[in-house]
């Protein structure tokens, strides 16, 4: 549904594609164990990235660089799926068919 809704809205495959991965990661965060030190939420702000900021960061690229790097696709279905192989694959947890 959220990717439709990016695609109706006026994104490109690519842009609905990394948002739809944004989402995925959100929603598998706390199953991820170095990803769940973020949900300790630090005092007020901070003007560096912490390492925690970083992994996360690097991880979501690494997902994403895979996601997109078959051949273009506006299905859902095969989006996703290639979502839960890239972060089975990037942290070790299994994700596939969740």
């Amino acid at each position: 549904m959220f990717y439709h809704a990016c695609r109706a809205g006026g994104c490109s495959i690519e842009e609905a594609t990394l948002l739809y991965v944004g989402v995925r990661i959100g929603g598998v965060w706390p199953l991820v164990p170095p990803w769940s030190l973020l949900m300790i939420a630090p005092e007020g702000p901070h003007r560096e990235k912490t390492p925690a900021d970083q992994r996360i960061e690097a991880d979501f690229r690494l997902v994403a660089d895979q996601v997109l790097a078959g051949p273009e696709t506006d299905d859902p279905v095969e989006i996703e799926a290639r979502t839960d192989r890239a972060l089975t694959a990037t942290t070790g947890s299994n994700f596939l068919g969740q």
